[in-house]
C-alpha cells in the first residue's frame, strides 16, 4: 500500500493547486499498473493457476479521506497472507468420511481410516509487493519531474 498525504497550499498558485489534482490522478493509474502487474504472468511464477481463485480475488484498493490518498493491490482469498509473506500449517490427523482413505506408498495401494498429516512450512512467494514496489518506483520518478516542472512554472512566474 502507499499512502500520500497532500495538503493543500494556503496561497492559491496555479502550479502549486495543479499538483493535488495530478496526484490523485497519478496514483489512480499506479493502482490500476500494481493491479494489472499482480495478475499479469510473472517469467519465474513459482505460484501455480489451478483454480483461479486466488488470482480472482485480488482488487485494487484507491481511498481518499481528507487530505490522505492511500492506493495499492491486495487479495481476499484466505491463503494470500500465507503465500505473500510464509506460514507454517500445523500437523493434523486427516479421518476417512466414507470407508477408507486411498494413498500409494512406495508404489503399493493402502487403505487406512485416518492419515496423519505433518506440519508444513510455507516459503514467503510474494505476489503482491513487488507489482506495488515496481509502481511505487514509476510513481516516485513521476513525482519528480511534476516538482520540477512547478517550481520552474513558480520561478517564472515570480520573476
Amino acid at each position: 500500500m502507499i499512502r500520500i498525504e497532500v495538503k493543500a497550499p494556503k496561497f492559491n498558485r496555479k502550479g502549486l493547486a495543479r499538483l493535488g489534482a495530478w496526484f490523485k490522478e497519478r496514483l489512480t493509474r499506479m493502482s490500476l499498473d500494481a493491479y494489472r502487474a499482480a495478475r499479469a504472468p510473472q517469467k519465474r511464477r513459482t505460484l501455480q493457476t489451478r483454480t483461479g481463485k486466488l488470482m480472482a480475488s485480488i482488487s485494487r484498493i484507491y481511498r481518499q479521506r481528507g487530505p490522505v490518498i492511500e492506493a495499492g493491490v491486495a487479495s481476499s482469498h484466505p491463503g494470500a497472507g500465507a503465500l505473500e509473506y510464509g506460514g507454517t500449517l500445523p500437523a493434523r490427523t486427516l479421518q476417512a468420511k466414507g470407508h477408507a482413505l486411498r494413498f500409494t506408498v512406495g508404489g503399493e495401494v493402502v487403505y487406512r481410516q485416518f492419515a496423519n498429516i505433518p506440519a508444513v512450512t510455507i516459503p514467503p512467494h510474494p505476489f503482491l509487493k513487488p507489482s506495488v514496489r515496481s509502481a511505487g518506483r514509476t510513481l516516485r520518478t513521476d513525482v519528480r519531474a511534476e516538482l520540477k516542472k512547478a517550481v520552474a512554472a513558480l520561478m517564472g512566474q515570480g520573476a
